[in-house]
């Protein structure tokens, strides 16, 4: 929904300030000052509708610059992982790495579910997220975190 306003915004105030001086001129006669007053209502919704679509933009671009910052410093550690033999235990630093990793899934996901966050860039990210949450070892470790229920709903 949000979306949707946001993307037609200025159309929605046009058609809602022509239907409704049509409507109201036609059956009330509504004085000139009245139309005026409506008017700046329908400019009124078109800037707050502006400015809250570019704060959006601007808190998107902060949340993929800093997600994507700190996935850069836990890649090459995921890749160890993700190619490490299957059978060995995770150590201490790998488990810290998957515990921020984790982490940052959850953050990902709950500024998607709040639709902070693009549908295509959360599919993207989703998409490697599946690579990792596959391998055993992640796999394994990930199914006792869930039982905690700290990472905010989020399923990979």
């Amino acid at each position: 929904m949000k979306s949707f306003l946001f993307r037609f915004y200025w159309l929605i105030a046009i058609i809602g300030a022509v239907a409704t001086v049509l409507a109201l001129r036609a059956t009330i006669g509504v004085s000139t000052e009245s139309v005026a007053a409506m008017i700046a209502g329908f400019l009124s919704f078109v800037y707050f509708a502006h400015t809250q679509k570019l704060e959006e933009v601007k808190l998107f671009k902060e949340l993929f610059k800093e997600f994507n910052e700190r996935y850069d410093r836990l890649n090459a550690p995921l890749d160890r992982i993700l190619h490490g033999n299957n059978n060995d235990a995770l150590n201490a630093a790998e488990l810290d790495t998957l515990y921020d990793y984790f982490n940052l899934c959850a953050e990902e996901f709950f500024y998607y579910k709040h639709g902070y966050i693009d549908r295509q860039v959360w599919k993207a990210w989703s998409n490697g997220m599946k690579l990792f949450f596959s391998n055993p070892r992640i796999s394994k470790l990930w199914q006792k975190e869930r039982k905690t229920e700290s990472y905010y709903g989020f399923e990979p």
